[in-house]
């Protein structure tokens, strides 16, 4: 395998104007201090190299490295290296290579790339965009779901029926949603917290009376049994705060955040196996559960009353490995927090179409 982590010179603060300590000017350009940042490999590099341990399994059995400063000389850098280089080999004989360097004027580059038996996977760090004109209209949503079935048949219905306009499919289990919208959270269920499922979905381009008729066709094949569509711009921003209230669950510290992916004809039976395992393991669980459904992504945020991220990870992980899944970021571990306040959501007009 490879990894990459090749860059320009970060930024610097200066030195106060002369004002400054010595001890306030390493403190304030901290990346240039080893004793502060742990140099280079450590402040940055490390990331990708965290990537290639993970995918071993474990760090490896030997590494060789150089490294100095060639470009990046002058005492304001401090004494970091500008440049390292690094090979990895691995009990089991396999081997990695690592360069990072920080030079101006030089190409950037930062990516991982593996090399297997069966293939070559590459992790994309860059890409060139194509910006388009902004849409001239905008529909946001929120539904209510009756289950797992009706929820993947509504994200092909809307995602035909609205000739590619689709721009967001987010989907909330019941507890994340009752969560949300019960105080202290400052948001209000505009839509009773009976139903097993929650989908914020949001079409750009498409016509307001195509999307209404796409919604009316999902409510009358039972993909959808409740609805509301925001009538305003302050409305569609209310539908969005639900969604994004994700500090609510800072209520339930300690806790544990999991961003994973895997196909959608996985994803019920997944976060119900993971609920299982939990639930055999601890006595107080709390698995609340959301994500971009239509790019095969969710977000788990684990609460077991206890501090124990090796069991946790190891009911979320597991079945993941089982179905082919993958992880999206690492573990975030969360202490207790203070919650913050939104402004009261007040109920939204219901989609008219949409009810029949």
């Amino acid at each position: 395998s490879y990894q990459y982590y090749c860059s320009s010179t970060q930024w610097h603060l200066g030195d106060g104007e002369g004002q400054w300590s010595q001890m306030r000017y390493q403190m304030r350009n901290w990346p240039y201090f080893p004793w502060l940042s742990g140099d280079l490999i450590a402040e940055q590099s490390i990331h990708n190299i965290d990537a290639i341990n993970w995918s071993m399994g474990g760090p490896p059995a030997k590494a060789y490295a150089s490294g100095g400063r060639i470009a990046r000389t002058q005492p304001e850098y401090g004494t970091i290296y500008d440049h390292f280089s690094v090979h990895f080999e691995w009990a089991n004989g396999v081997k990695s290579s690592f360069m990072g360097r920080h030079y101006d004027r030089s190409s950037n580059k930062v990516s991982n790339k593996w090399i297997g038996t069966e293939g070559t996977l590459g992790v994309v760090t860059r890409a060139v965009l194509r910006l388009r004109e902004a849409p001239l209209s905008r529909v946001s949503a929120l539904l209510a779901v009756p289950d797992f079935a009706a929820l993947t048949a509504l994200l092909k219905r809307l995602d035909s029926g609205l000739g590619g306009g689709l721009s967001a499919f987010e989907v909330m289990w019941n507890n994340f949603y009752t969560l949300v919208t019960t105080e202290p959270a400052t948001n209000q269920p505009p839509i009773s917290q009976e139903y097993p499922y929650y989908v914020l979905v949001e079409a750009m381009g498409a016509s307001d009376e195509r999307t209404e008729a796409a919604l009316a066709e999902a409510y009358e094949q039972g993909m959808i049994v409740d609805a509301v569509v925001a009538q305003s711009e302050a409305q569609r921003q209310q539908l969005w705060a639900m969604r994004n209230d994700v500090v609510q669950t800072f209520r339930y510290a300690p806790n544990y955040a999991f961003d994973v992916s895997m196909r959608i004809s996985r994803m019920e039976d997944y976060v119900d196996e993971v609920n299982k395992r939990l639930n055999e393991k601890y006595d107080e669980v709390h698995n609340f559960t959301f994500g971009h459904m239509g790019d095969g992504n969710l977000h788990l945020v684990v609460s077991v009353g206890q501090s124990d991220r090796a069991g946790v990870e190891a009911c979320v992980y597991e079945p993941l490995a089982d179905i082919s899944g993958s992880v999206s970021a690492e573990t975030t571990h969360r202490g207790s927090a203070k919650i913050g306040t939104k402004p009261p959501c007040p109920r939204r007009a219901r989609c008219e179409s949409s009810q029949g």
